[in-house]
């Protein structure tokens, strides 16, 4: 009786020095096995910050309540300045663009002041943050390129 107990548990053993080996084996392999790594456009992650560029402007608080937010309170109240500073804190350097205001019945320049629009060298990338100010609706429309 004893000696089959002896070789129940050194089946066991057998069986669970198996199972860690498996376990080790698969965790190495796991580990081995190169990462995926896609080759994003860089047109693509211009797009994407300055898409976050906006909707963080659009979403910060504004400073007076009326206003639902700091993108609409610096636009409503013709603040460009504030906005380019705001905008330019998030974009890196060498990033160039044109701000245009759609207030549903025309678009307008607000950046650059001048009234001239920039050239856009290379690939443009288009992004726009709708918002609304006394029952009005607004598109902010953004050009940029990167040089």
């Amino acid at each position: 009786m004893r000696e089959n107990l002896a070789q129940i548990n050194v089946l066991e053993a057998v069986i669970s020095i198996g199972i860690v080996f498996l376990a080790t084996s698969f965790t190495y392999q796991q580990l081995q096995t190169p990462s995926v790594h896609l080759d994003i456009p860089s047109s693509v992650k211009l797009r994407n910050l300055c898409k976050e560029t906006l909707y963080t402007l659009w979403r910060a608080p504004a400073s007076d309540y009326k206003y639902s937010g700091k993108l609409t309170e610096l636009v409503i109240l013709n603040k460009t300045a504030e906005l380019c500073s705001e905008i330019n804190r998030s974009l890196p350097p060498n990033v160039f663009y044109n701000l245009w205001l759609y207030d549903g019945v025309a678009r307008y320049l607000i950046y650059p002041t001048d009234g001239k629009p920039l050239e856009g060298i290379g690939s443009v990338v288009v992004v726009h943050q709708i918002f609304t100010y006394n029952g009005s609706v607004y598109s902010l429309e953004m050009e940029a390129w990167k040089i």
